[in-house]
């Protein structure tokens, strides 16, 4: 395939899936963007309060974005205190899509809980993360079905023991 700006002509691999330009030239241009948009404040300063609002409003009417929210960042803190470097895809790790681990974890909530009140309970591993020695079982552990949901006092008692 060749591409659309270098006019170099590379593998599949080079490119992202449907695009005509290569990851390379693509990585340029957004580089050279944001160094413009560096320059313009006020620009920047716009971007950031519609980003945060557009978040904001997806996280009080769309449950899947803040299950996606929530499983993204709980596998990078996870990767990121013990040291590990992300070699999958979020997805593959968790062995499911968003839908279907929301779903899973809704089936098992208790009276009271709902994604409405999440941050009152949290999501648990029940054999806790810390107990991988290798990325490999930091994998295993982060398998939607190594999840529950758990009161957040509940949580933090428990630790890094399995009940």
């Amino acid at each position: 395939m060749i591409c659309k700006v270098c006019n170099i002509d590379k593998i599949g691999d080079d490119f992202r899936v449907g695009r005509k330009t290569c990851k390379k030239c693509e990585n340029l241009q957004r580089y050279e963007r944001t160094k413009e948009y560096k320059k313009n404040p006020e620009y920047m300063e716009k971007f950031r309060e519609y980003d945060a609002m557009r978040k904001r409003d997806r996280r009080k009417n769309d449950e899947e974005f803040i299950v996606r929210e929530k499983l993204r960042c709980l596998l990078r803190r996870g990767i990121k205190k013990y040291g590990y470097i992300k070699d999958n895809k979020t997805l593959e790790i968790l062995g499911a899509d968003y839908e279907y681990v929301r779903q899973y974890i809704s089936s098992m909530f208790v009276e009271g809980m709902s994604w409405d009140n999440h941050g009152e309970w949290e999501i648990d591993h029940i054999i806790p993360v810390s107990s991988a020695k290798t990325y490999e079982e930091f994998c295993k552990l982060n398998h939607y079905s190594n999840f529950q949901p758990l009161w957040a006092d509940d949580n933090r008692s428990k630790g890094n023991k399995i009940l």
